[in-house]
C-alpha cells in the first residue's frame, strides 16, 4: 500500500479536516474537523479541495504527507479512503440487483468511484438517471464478473438485492 513507502513531514494538521474511516456515511460526509486521530492511527486530512494527504498522530505530534495535484484530480483520495475504511472493517457498500430475464445488472453505489475506475463503469455501463449519474449504472450480465473485480479491489462490499 502507498502508505508503506511516504515521507512523513512534521507539521501541525490538528485543526484539519480529518477522515474519519469508522462512519456508516458516504466518503463525501467523512471529513471532519471534529475528528482526533488516535497514537499511532494513519488517515486523511483536506484543508480544502487542493491540499490533501495522509496524515498520522505520533505521540501528539501530527505528520503528514502531501498528495501530488494527480493524485487530487484522479479522485486518488477515494481509493485510499476505500482502504482505510477496510483497515477498521467497515467496509464501503454498493448494492446490485441481476435481472435474469433482462440479462443485466443494476449497481447502486453511495460513494464515488476513482477516476479510473468511475471511467470503466461508463464505458461498459449505463448511468440510470442521466449522463452525469456515477452512482447508478445498468451493466451487461456478460461484463459483471469484471465489475464485481473492480469494486471488489477497492475493498467495496456488494450487498446483492432481492
Amino acid at each position: 500500500m502507498k502508505v508503506d513507502n511516504i515521507n512523513w513531514i512534521k507539521e501541525n494538521k490538528k485543526d484539519s479536516e480529518i477522515f474519519n474511516p469508522n462512519l456508516k456515511e458516504p466518503l463525501s460526509k467523512g471529513f471532519s474537523k471534529d475528528y482526533k486521530l488516535k497514537d499511532g492511527e494513519i488517515s486523511l486530512y483536506k484543508e480544502n479541495f487542493s491540499d490533501y494527504g495522509f496524515v498520522k498522530n505520533v505521540n501528539n505530534e501530527y505528520y503528514i504527507s502531501h498528495l501530488s495535484d494527480f493524485e487530487i484530480k484522479r479522485n486518488e483520495v477515494r481509493r485510499f479512503q476505500y482502504a482505510l475504511k477496510s483497515v477498521v472493517r467497515n467496509n464501503q457498500i454498493a448494492k446490485y440487483k441481476v435481472l435474469e430475464d433482462e440479462q443485466v445488472v443494476m449497481l447502486h453505489l453511495y460513494s464515488a468511484l476513482p477516476k479510473k475506475e468511475e471511467s470503466i463503469l461508463f464505458l461498459f455501463g449505463w448511468p440510470i438517471n442521466n449522463i452525469s449519474d456515477n452512482f447508478n449504472f445498468i451493466l451487461n450480465l456478460s461484463i459483471w464478473n469484471l465489475i464485481k473485480k473492480l469494486l471488489v479491489n477497492l475493498h467495496i462490499l456488494l450487498v446483492e438485492e432481492a
